[in-house]
């Protein structure tokens, strides 16, 4: 309760008042008013310390409300509540299964992408391997000795490929103790 006169106090109260044209207003009907739920309501969510979104118009903050038609606009503002309740509860779900999906989507083409880029890779490193090949030959057509063959062990790019393609470091020391 302290909460809300810190916050709230007479001064702020009357200024709301006086700007909803309320001021004027007998002090029975003045506290009668939506303007003053309107008000209520909106300190308690500062207090709370909630967000809070809503406007009323000076027209809605002038209308008094009688005792005999509490019952009835308490019913019809509860129905109006859990409309947009279950109105913002389905644009949620719609913009969350929307926002899965373009995941998803993404997800997919970052992937064909990721396989379009090892294939062109796969199709370098041959081409690469052959070349070296015809340059081994070419050497010793015109040197007439073999290159030196040193034992042949894959290069530092290759194994990082394989590194960051998740070849286990068994797999590839069984590789190479195949190729010996």
């Amino acid at each position: 309760m302290v909460k809300f006169l810190q916050r709230g106090g007479n001064k702020r109260l009357k200024d709301f008042f006086q700007a909803y044209e309320i001021q004027s207003f007998q002090i029975p009907q003045r506290y009668r008013t939506i303007g003053s739920i309107f008000y209520r309501e909106r300190l308690r969510h500062e207090v709370e310390e909630q967000p809070f979104f809503k406007e009323i118009s000076l027209e809605t903050a002038k209308i008094v409300i009688e005792p005999s038609n509490v019952g009835g606009l308490l019913e019809k503002w509860k129905e109006k509540f859990t409309e947009g309740k279950e109105l913002a509860t389905q644009k949620f779900i719609e913009g969350k299964e929307y926002g899965e999906k373009i995941f998803e989507e993404g997800k997919e083409k970052f992937n064909e992408g990721k396989e379009y880029g090892g294939q062109w890779f796969e199709k370098g490193k041959n081409s690469m391997i052959g070349l070296l090949g015809v340059i081994e030959k070419g050497v010793e057509q015109v040197t007439g000795e073999p290159l030196k063959n040193e034992p042949k062990e894959k290069g530092k790019v290759e194994e990082d490929v394989e590194k960051k393609e998740g070849v286990s470091d068994e797999k590839r020391e069984e590789t190479k103790s195949k190729k010996n």
